[in-house]
């Protein structure tokens, strides 16, 4: 049944045509694609970040320095995406390292290894005085650097910090263009369906 009539003026008052819209449907199309409307965003946002996942992998393994590429590597095999319901009519999608919660993957010491990478952290004195330990690919001079952290004494007391590889913001700016042409999609696919079937009806 068509929501748009027709028809021609049969009197001398009316020299034309009207149209007659029935918009009970609309109106009934247009409740169900609200209703619907944070599922489509989730869905299309989360399907956008999921993707996202390899590049940003990719960028983290590159642009660390070799000192820093162990914790690279863990905090890539940890990238993943959360999707939830916040609230009625209120939808959540998360991207980061797991689990994000607890500020992501963590490192033999307990340091929150991807904010190291996205943020960076100045040179700083080793946190104790009474021991010399062997290098590691995060900490001293890095692996096969030789020597020993020795804060008895000598030169090698304090870490060089960490460089900052930003790899969340950069994840972040990516992503955006992608979402919002991923949800106009979603929204005229699912616009589509729910008029279809309205039609049917």
């Amino acid at each position: 049944m068509s929501i748009i009539k027709g028809s021609k003026g049969n009197s001398s008052d009316l020299m034309g045509f009207s149209f007659e819209i029935d918009t009970t449907r609309f109106k009934r199309s247009m409740k169900e694609l609200e209703n619907r409307s944070s599922k489509i965003m989730s869905d299309a946002i989360f399907e956008v970040l999921k993707k996202q996942i390899p590049a940003a992998q990719s960028q983290i393994k590159s642009d660390s320095p070799v000192r820093q590429r162990d914790m690279a590597q863990k905090v890539a095999d940890s990238l993943g995406v959360e999707q939830g319901m916040t609230g009625k009519q209120k939808a959540e999608v998360r991207f980061g390292s797991l689990p994000m919660d607890s500020g992501g993957v963590k490192g033999s010491r307990g340091g929150k290894l991807a904010a190291l990478l996205e943020y960076g952290a100045p040179q700083f004195n080793y946190p104790f005085t009474f021991k010399s330990i062997n290098n590691s690919a995060t900490f001293g001079g890095g692996s096969g650097s030789g020597g020993f952290i020795n804060t008895k004494g000598g030169n090698n007391t304090v870490h060089p910090g960490f460089k900052s590889i930003d790899w969340l913001s950069k994840a972040r700016d990516k992503s955006v263009p992608k979402i919002e042409a991923a949800m106009k999609t979603a929204f005229e696919k699912a616009w589509r369906d729910i008029t279809a079937n309205s039609n049917n009806k």
